[in-house]
C-alpha cells in the first residue's frame, strides 16, 4: 500500500491525512523531511533546534491538517515553508530575548538596547549569511577572524 503512496502528490496525500491516514503522513513527511529541516538549520544554525521546529511544524500539521487549504491554489511545499520558516523566526526572536542581560533597566538604557538590538541583528543576519558560504570559505573566515591568522596563511 504505501508503495502505491509514494506515487501520489502532495496534494492527494493531505487529503487522505485529513482522514487521519498515517502511513499518507509518513510518506509526506519521509518526502520533505530532508527539505525542511535544511530551511530550519539554515534560520537557527542549530542541528537539535532545527530538528524540534521541523517536528513541531509536522504535529502542527498531523494534529489539523485542514489548515492548509487546498482552494488557495497554493502549493503544500509552499504552504508548508511558511509554517516552517515562521516557527525558526519565533525560536530566533524567543532565544534574543532570553540573551537580554538579566535586571536590564530599560528606562535607564533605552538607547543602549536599541544600539544592542540592532547589532544583534546585524550579527543574526551576519552569520545566516556566513552559513550559506561553502564550508571552505566558512573555515577561512573562522580562521582569519576568530583565530587572528593573517590571510596569506
Amino acid at each position: 500500500m504505501e508503495g502505491k503512496l509514494t506515487q501520489l502528490s502532495d496534494e492527494a496525500l493531505l487529503e487522505l491525512i485529513q482522514q487521519a491516514h498515517h502511513p499518507a503522513f509518513n510518506v509526506l513527511v519521509n518526502r520533505h523531511l530532508e527539505r525542511f529541516y535544511a530551511l530550519a538549520y539554515r534560520t537557527v544554525s542549530n542541528k537539535n533546534h532545527a530538528e524540534d521546529i521541523v517536528q513541531e511544524a509536522f504535529m502542527k500539521l498531523w494534529r489539523d491538517p485542514k489548515k492548509w487549504n487546498p482552494n488557495k491554489a497554493t502549493k503544500f511545499t509552499t504552504w508548508f515553508y511558511r509554517v516552517v520558516s515562521n516557527l525558526a523566526i519565533d525560536f530566533n526572536r524567543k532565544k534574543q530575548a532570553y540573551q537580554i542581560e538579566e535586571g536590564f533597566d530599560i528606562a535607564a538604557k533605552e538607547e543602549n538596547l536599541d544600539r544592542k538590538l540592532d547589532r544583534a541583528k546585524d550579527q543574526a543576519m551576519l552569520e545566516s549569511w556566513i552559513q550559506d558560504l561553502p564550508e571552505r570559505q566558512q573555515q577561512a573566515l573562522n580562521l582569519c577572524f576568530y583565530e587572528d591568522i593573517s590571510i596569506q596563511d
